[in-house]
């Protein structure tokens, strides 16, 4: 697994603040600890998104947050996605954004009698079904 030194994480922070700086309602990226254990949850589930940001990290080092942002979107959109959705997908783990969005995160809910016979779903649907089954047995 990637780990982060405190000064990478710093510094992931302080580009994510641009790109998530906050306002009198919602919280900045800086203020939902989001290099925190958010992050490593994260990079576990996505391994190959921590090389990417390791490498972005790396490779904006000297710049100032938001000549890092620019560089990145404009000249390394490979790490650029990967760092925004990493600094993205860390903010809404944390409950104050939750909170501030109304959002209780994700639930099971069962479907409604209403929604048993969705005729958008049948519409959806109907392509499938007319197609047929397409698979092969396992072997045995």
């Amino acid at each position: 697994m990637t780990q982060f030194t405190p000064s990478e994480r710093a510094q992931f922070v302080a580009i994510a603040d641009i790109l998530i700086c906050g306002d009198d309602i919602m919280p900045a990226a800086s203020q939902a600890d989001i290099a925190d254990e958010r992050l490593d949850r994260l990079v576990a589930l996505r391994p190959e998104f921590g090389r990417l940001l390791k490498d972005a990290l790396d490779a904006t080092r000297d710049m100032d947050s938001r000549a890092a942002v620019e560089f990145l979107n404009a000249e390394r959109p490979a790490w650029f996605g990967p760092l925004s959705l990493l600094a993205a997908a860390a903010y809404f783990m944390n409950q104050e954004v939750r909170d501030a969005l109304n959002y209780p995160g994700q639930q099971s809910r069962p479907v409604l009698p209403i929604e048993e016979n969705d005729p958008i779903d049948a519409d959806l649907l109907n392509p499938v079904i007319q197609r047929g089954p397409i698979y092969r047995m396992p072997p045995k």
